[in-house]
């Protein structure tokens, strides 16, 4: 089961759950236009997971090559604690750096992380 929020709720976009365990999960969505972005803005912790969504929209601005790096958009499943550790404060600017992110690659469209977080075992986190 998948359903998207309710406006105004700060940390989390979308909840998963699995009704037969009872077990849901908070998923925060980031997304960046740019091909290539080295990460996204983020303040909120509060939340289970983040999805980043590399748009790959190309480049603000086009490269001599001809070539606008528009690629196939790409999902990235983090874990709330891989993004803290890839956080950094910057005083009125907080970002996750995807370079920080230990074999970040790994992350891409790596669904079973939820399908494992909504087993019984993380029931009354």
């Amino acid at each position: 089961m998948l359903g998207k929020a309710y406006t105004n709720f700060p940390g989390w976009d979308i909840v998963a759950g699995d009704p037969t365990v009872g077990q849901t999960c908070r998923i925060q969505v980031k997304s960046r236009w740019a091909t290539g972005s080295p990460g996204f803005p983020f303040k909120n912790f509060d939340t289970d997971f983040v999805f980043f969504v590399a748009l790959n929209r190309g480049f603000a601005r086009p490269r001599k090559s001809g070539d606008d790096r528009r690629r196939p958009p790409q999902v990235y499943v983090l874990p709330i604690d891989v993004v803290r550790l890839a956080w950094v404060d910057e005083g009125s600017w907080q970002k996750v750096y995807l370079s920080k992110i230990a074999d970040f690659d790994s992350y891409f469209e790596h669904w079973d992380l939820i399908r494992s977080f909504l087993q019984p075992r993380h029931a009354g986190r």
